[in-house]
């Protein structure tokens, strides 16, 4: 038996999205491609997540498991969006962050997407209180919860339903009747005959909601302490038990970028208000992005500091998704601290090949300035000696009288005019070649110096 909202308000129903439609939203847009290249990624990801949730439901998993079990199954999404970007640009730390946003984002929707339980913890203050949250288990309503029916619930009324469901349980109960008026429901709505008999109070509890149209957040919800159980809507234990959480997100973008002024910190907020109960959350303007219940959960960042008023049970989902972006941007920073390193490493490697090759080059060119030097030595030793030899022809044939012996000194002096013409040319050819070198050496050199520094 569905109930409806007493007029004249109409009845506010969270939308129902199709989990794998949302997570498909939230990871094609943190892509960072074309549209045409986003939207066929995302028609081949739509495809095999789909059949993949068909094949498992074949199998006799629920439809919940399955669609969690198939998105698991994709990995680490981070390397999954690093092989469909591998042909675009390498971006720098600061743009890192879409592929940190992704590689967390399927994870973030199976914790909260998917996520069945509610909290009951009493409500705290402060960010010590929320890591604290993170050993607790997802629902904690003592014994009532674990309690077994030994009987079926009579068709009646839904307050008489309660009052016997307390007496089994052997437990007080107070029920918030004002936050189920908006749904017409009162102590007085009728139900039908419940088969409950050997099930525990949860599944009970799921029941009523069946009978009575409830859906998230507005499904029954229980709270229990010291012998009292508190029965109301999700949604006003949720604002009830609203508390305000500190996030320091400075490890993951460099410190003269903090998060207020970049996009990252928008693409935090959206995969967080996108991916973790989003019926929830208030538009950034701070105006509900729905009338009415929900959207009293409120993000705000500044600096790099970003701060959120939301249910603890958000506040442990929001933690651990904080956490896995830290995890990831570490993982992204010591990889590329690695490659900075090879590179670093690659670099030395080479100076140090140059400078050997530099050593190799200055050794030769000095072997080849030692034998030049010894050439040159000898050569200019002969160019002397023939101008020696030269001058003093020249002086017998310019003193001679004698006219036979002049002719007869005449071919001997141009043959060693000749000769020393030749050794000059020669000796001039090796002085280049000896400048030449002794350049090379000093080039060489101070590239050796250039690279020792």
């Amino acid at each position: 038996m569905n109930r409806t909202k007493r007029e004249p308000v109409a009845p506010i129903r969270p939308s129902a999205r199709d989990p794998i439609s949302q997570w498909l939203d939230v990871f094609t847009r943190l892509l960072g491609l074309p549209d045409v290249e986003r939207q066929r990624i995302r028609d081949e990801l739509e495809d095999h997540l789909r059949n993949r949730v068909d094949d498992l439901m074949i199998l006799g998993m629920p439809e919940v498991e399955a669609v969690c079990k198939a998105v698991a199954e994709l990995g680490e999404t981070a390397d999954l969006a690093k092989r469909f970007k591998a042909a675009h640009h390498s971006p720098n730390r600061r743009f890192l962050m879409p592929t940190v946003l992704t590689a967390v984002a399927g994870t973030a929707l199976a914790i909260s997407v998917f996520n069945l339980g509610s909290s009951g913890i009493p409500p705290g203050s402060n960010q010590q209180a929320i890591a604290a949250l993170q050993a607790q288990p997802e629902a904690e309503h003592g014994s009532p919860e674990d309690h077994r029916l030994d009987f079926d619930i009579p068709a009646g009324t839904l307050g008489e339903a309660f009052e016997r469901l307390a007496e089994s349980a052997d437990v007080q109960m107070f029920v918030h009747w004002d936050s189920f008026a908006d749904w017409g429901i009162t102590p007085d709505t009728e139900i039908p005959i419940i088969p409950a008999k050997g099930l525990e109070m949860v599944k009970v509890k799921q029941f009523l909601d069946s009978v009575l149209g409830l859906e998230e957040p507005y499904r029954i919800a229980g709270r229990f302490e010291d012998g009292l159980v508190e029965i109301a809507t999700q949604d006003y234990f949720d604002r009830r038990d609203s508390v305000t959480a500190y996030y320091d997100l400075s490890d993951l973008v460099p410190a003269d970028h903090p998060l207020e002024y970049t996009d990252e910190g928008e693409t935090i907020r959206r995969v967080i208000t996108e991916t973790i109960e989003p019926e929830i959350w208030a538009s950034p303007s701070g105006s509900s992005r729905r009338a009415g219940p929900g959207g009293y959960g409120r993000i705000a960042i500044i600096g790099s500091q970003m701060t959120i008023k939301a249910p603890e049970r958000i506040q442990r989902q929001v933690t651990e998704f904080i956490e896995k972006l830290k995890q990831a941007q570490r993982q992204l920073d010591r990889a590329s601290e690695y490659e900075a390193q090879q590179a670093r490493e690659a670099l030395e490697a080479e100076r140090v090949a140059e400078l050997e090759r530099l050593a190799s080059m200055k050794e030769q060119f000095a072997k080849e300035l030692e034998n030049l030097t010894s050439e040159l030595d000898s050569i200019n030793m002969q160019y002397w000696e023939a101008r020696y030899s030269v001058e003093a022809m020249e002086r017998r044939y310019n003193t001679s009288e004698d006219e036979a012996e002049s002719a007869e000194i005449l071919p001997e002096l141009i043959a060693a005019r000749a000769r020393l013409e030749s050794i000059d040319t020669e000796r001039g050819v090796m002085k280049e070649r000896f400048d030449t070198v002794l350049h090379r050496i000093q080039q060489v050199e101070s590239q050796w110096i250039g690279r020792q520094y």
